[in-house]
């Protein structure tokens, strides 16, 4: 049985200040801005805590949220909070730190680089530290459990070699967040240029087995990231963004197994490059779901609202009369190249 749906809405992108696009705590500084901005790039309103909107907090590098330093952590909640007490963790610093963070599988920690997790379970108010297997007490909808801890699914890296980043884009619905970070200094559109992360509860399991399939709440809690950059073909592609790299640096995708702190590895099922061929005769854009499974075959879930689509510059707005109906994420926000379409209704 499917979830309700997602409804995406695309924050007003970030330009990020000369001086701090090859500094992963302006990169933070930035996602920071974003998910505490006052409107919507509709020009709609956005009141941090309710609709869509999440609440963030950021922090130092320090292990400490009370001591004040270049920024490592951001972190958030959503405003649609189920039982599991979800928490969206980015993070990074210039220089390893003494004691390094859980990774996700397969990854290692870079210095500079700019990592994505999640935890599930996990109380926003008691932050403990980015380096600890459990970034916070563990809590359920921001309630406090006896402090008991719950493993985060590991960071991912969104990029592990700090580039110059001039925009940041970013979206949000009632249970997961995006991001996009765009190369603009070259204006090399031949090659991808785009750094993404995906993370939330963004695959419905399609199933009601509380168990086995889906968590208590019927949910995944998943992390997604690009690793190096998004490709130009990703749909086609087996080790690209939305698909897990045994490779450190590259890909990463895992997911919760349900009801442990175990994390699975996932992969695209039936990977597709769009084209422009695929519009109705009318011109209408078409969109297809996309499925996952893990790496024994498995079928783990779809994709909640983040469907494959024809070629189109990542950022883009598609609107229906005066009605955002999504938006792409792709591999380029300067060239039509493989995206793909986030419904806003």
């Amino acid at each position: 049985m499917s979830l309700s749906r997602n409804t995406w809405k695309f924050l007003p992108p970030y330009v990020v200040p000369l001086f701090s696009q090859s500094r992963v705590d302006g990169l933070l500084n930035g996602i920071w801005t974003l998910f505490n901005t006052s409107s919507y790039a509709d020009g709609s309103a956005r009141v941090t805590g309710s609709g869509l909107a999440w609440t963030f907090f950021r922090t130092s590098s320090a292990d400490s949220a009370s001591v004040i330093g270049p920024t490592a952590v951001v972190y958030g909640y959503p405003p649609t909070m189920s039982v599991m007490s979800q928490s969206v963790i980015f993070a990074g610093t210039a220089s390893a730190p003494t004691a390094l963070p859980t990774m996700a599988p397969g990854g290692s920690f870079v210095a500079n680089g700019l990592y994505l997790a999640i935890q599930k379970q996990a109380n926003s108010f008691q932050y403990r530290s980015w380096l600890s297997g459990s970034i916070f007490n563990s809590g359920s909808s921001g309630i406090n459990l006896g402090g008991l801890a719950r493993s985060s699914s590991g960071f991912a890296p969104i990029m592990t070699t700090m580039t110059a980043i001039g925009i940041i884009h970013a979206w949000e619905c009632q249970e997961a967040v995006a991001v996009a970070c765009y190369i603009t200094s070259s204006g090399n559109t031949a090659n991808a240029l785009t750094f993404a992360g995906i993370a939330g509860a963004f695959v419905d399991p399609e199933s009601v087995d509380t168990v086995q399939d889906a968590e208590t709440d019927g949910r995944l809690y998943s992390v997604a990231t690009s690793g190096v950059t998004v490709g130009t073909t990703f749909l086609a592609s087996t080790t690209d963004f939305l698909n897990h790299n045994a490779t450190a640096a590259s890909s990463k995708f895992v997911t919760y197994q349900p009801n442990t702190d175990n994390r699975i590895i996932l992969l695209t099922v039936d990977q597709r490059t769009m084209s422009y061929l695929n519009t109705t005769t009318s011109g209408r854009i078409v969109t297809f779901p996309i499925y996952v499974k893990d790496n024994n075959s498995r079928f783990i879930g779809r994709l909640r609202e983040i469907e494959a689509m024809r070629n189109a510059a990542s950022g883009y707005i598609f609107r229906s009369g005066s009605v955002d109906a999504g938006y792409s994420l792709g591999s380029t926000n300067l060239a039509v190249q493989n995206s793909v379409f986030l419904g806003a209704i």
